[in-house]
C-alpha cells in the first residue's frame, strides 16, 4: 500500500475513506487516535498502488458540500481545540462561584 493523502482531523480521512471504499477502492487509516494524545500527527490513508490513479479520480470528482448544513458540520468537525478554551474558562468560573455560594451558604450556619 501507498501513502494516498494525510489529513488533518479523523473526520476529513474517515469521509475520504467513505468514498473510496463506496467506489470499490479498499485502504485504510493510520494515526486515527493521534488526537488522543500529546502528538499531533496528521492521519494518513493509505490505497493498494494499483488503484492510486483511481483514487485520485474519486476524490477529484466528488461532488462539494452545497448544503449549508455540511459545511457548517465540517467546519465544526475540524475546529481546532484551542477555540473552545472560552467555554472551559467559562466552565470553570462556574465552578468557583458554586463553591463560594456554597461555602458562603454553610458559614452562615455556624454565626447563629
Amino acid at each position: 500500500m501507498v501513502l494516498f493523502n494525510e489529513y488533518s482531523t479523523d473526520f476529513e480521512a474517515n469521509l475520504v475513506k467513505s468514498m473510496l471504499q463506496e467506489a470499490g477502492i479498499e485502504c485504510a487509516l493510520t494515526g486515527e487516535y493521534a488526537k488522543y494524545s500529546f502528538l499531533n500527527e496528521p492521519v494518513k490513508l493509505f490505497v493498494h498502488k494499483a488503484d492510486l490513479e483511481r483514487a485520485r479520480e474519486v476524490v477529484a470528482t466528488a461532488p462539494a458540500p452545497d448544503d449549508d448544513l455540511d459545511q457548517q458540520a465540517i467546519e465544526t468537525a475540524t475546529e481546532k481545540p484551542g477555540r473552545n478554551i472560552g467555554n472551559i474558562i467559562l466552565l470553570i468560573v462556574a465552578v468557583i462561584v458554586a463553591i463560594a455560594t456554597i461555602y458562603y451558604i454553610f458559614s452562615w450556619q455556624f454565626h447563629f
